[in-house]
C-alpha cells in the first residue's frame, strides 16, 4: 500500500512539473479556433447607386430609358472592402440591381483574382434584384488593397403600357427556360408576336433562323390567337395550328387561310456557350404576309462574372550604405 502511494505521489510530481515548465502557448495550440461568416461591414460599390447601365451593345443607360422586360442590360460594379477587416471563408456581402431591373435567370458565378484562383462566388435568383457575394478563405491574409469588379445581365421589368394604337406588326423576345446540372443555360424559349391591330393577313409565312449552337426541339411549338389590351397580349382560348418545317437552321412556320387575331407564339430550341465561351445567343426572323415584309432581330443573353485582389502585409528590406559612396556594406545584416 505504502508503495502504491508513493508510486502515484511520484507520478503526480512528475505531472505538475511538466505541466509547470510547458510553455504556455502549447497548451493553446492544442486549441483550435473558427470564425462563424458574416456579412462584412464597410464594403463599397455594391449599391444599386453604385452599378453602371448598358445596353447589350455598350451604349450607356440613364435613368429616363425604358428599361422594358423583353430587353437585356449589362450592370456593372466596381467593390472595395476597408484596409484591416478581417475576410474569412464564407464572409458575405450583397449586391443590388439598379431600381427597375432583376436577374433574367438564377446565376451563379465565380470570382477570380489576378491568379485565376477563385476568391468567391456571386449569386442571384431569377426575378430578384438584391444578389450576394460569398468570399472563401482566398482573401484572409490580405488585409488592404482590396478591390474588384462584379458583372452581371439583368432584364428591364417595365411593360409597354402605353402602345394601345399597336404601331409594329412583328416582335421576337426570347428568354432561358432550362438549365443542365451544372447551372448553365441548355435551353431558351423563344416567342414571336404578329399582328397586333388583328388585320385580316393571308399569305403568313415566318422564317426564323437560328443562330450558332441552337437547335429546334421538336413538336414545341404553340401558336395562340388573342388580341393586345394594356399593352399585353390576352389569349382568346384559340390553339392556332401552323405547319412547322425546318431547313438546316432556319425554322419555317406557314398559317393556312387567313389570320384575323394578334398572334403569339412560342417555342424552344437547345442551346450550349458559344465557342468564345459567351452565352448570347441571337436570331433574325422575318415575316411574309398580305401586308408586306418584316423583319426583326432579338437575342437573349444571360451570366455574370467577377474579379477581385488584396494585397498582404508586407516586410521590408533595409540597405546599409556608405554614407560618402553610396555602395553597399559587405557582411551589413
Amino acid at each position: 500500500m505504502k508503495k502504491s502511494c508513493l508510486y502515484l505521489s511520484v507520478v503526480g510530481l512528475v505531472l505538475a512539473l511538466f505541466l509547470f515548465f510547458m510553455p504556455s502557448g502549447s497548451i493553446q495550440a492544442a486549441s483550435t479556433t473558427s470564425s462563424t461568416p458574416r456579412a462584412i461591414d464597410g464594403i463599397t460599390g455594391l449599391t444599386s447607386e453604385d452599378a453602371t447601365v448598358t445596353d447589350m451593345n455598350g451604349n450607356p443607360i440613364s435613368p429616363t430609358d425604358n428599361l422594358y422586360s423583353w430587353l437585356n442590360f449589362n450592370v456593372n460594379y466596381n467593390w472595395s472592402i476597408p484596409d484591416n477587416i478581417q475576410i474569412n471563408d464564407g464572409d458575405t456581402t450583397d449586391f443590388e440591381l439598379p431600381n427597375g431591373l432583376v436577374a433574367n435567370g438564377d446565376l451563379s458565378f465565380p470570382i477570380y483574382n489576378s491568379s485565376n484562383t477563385v476568391i468567391g462566388t456571386g449569386t442571384i435568383k431569377n426575378g430578384s434584384s438584391t444578389g450576394t457575394v460569398t468570399f472563401n478563405g482566398a482573401l484572409a491574409n490580405t488585409s488592404y488593397n482590396r478591390k474588384g469588379t462584379l458583372h452581371l445581365i439583368a432584364k428591364g421589368t417595365e411593360s409597354n403600357t402605353a402602345n394601345e394604337g399597336q404601331n409594329w406588326m412583328f416582335n421576337k423576345v426570347g428568354w432561358v427556360a432550362g438549365y443542365d446540372q451544372n447551372g448553365i443555360p441548355n435551353e431558351l424559349t423563344w416567342n414571336i408576336a404578329f399582328n397586333p391591330n388583328e388585320h385580316d393577313l393571308t399569305g403568313v409565312v415566318i422564317t426564323d433562323t437560328l443562330g450558332p449552337n441552337q437547335t429546334y426541339v421538336p413538336d414545341s411549338l404553340n401558336a395562340i390567337g388573342g388580341s393586345y389590351e394594356n399593352g399585353g397580349f390576352v389569349s382568346n382560348g384559340t390553339q392556332l395550328h401552323p405547319t412547322v418545317t425546318t431547313s438546316g437552321n432556319k425554322v419555317i412556320i406557314t398559317f393556312p387561310g387567313t389570320v384575323s387575331t394578334a398572334v403569339d407564339i412560342y417555342y424552344r430550341v437547345k442551346v450550349s456557350p458559344n465557342a468564345d465561351g459567351t452565352t448570347t445567343w441571337s436570331n433574325n426572323a422575318t415575316m411574309a404576309s398580305s401586308e408586306g415584309n418584316y423583319t426583326i432581330g432579338a437575342q437573349t443573353s444571360w451570366g455574370g462574372s467577377g474579379t477581385g485582389d488584396g494585397n498582404e502585409v508586407g516586410s521590408i528590406i533595409f540597405k546599409k550604405t556608405d554614407s560618402v559612396t553610396g555602395t553597399a556594406l559587405p557582411g551589413a545584416e
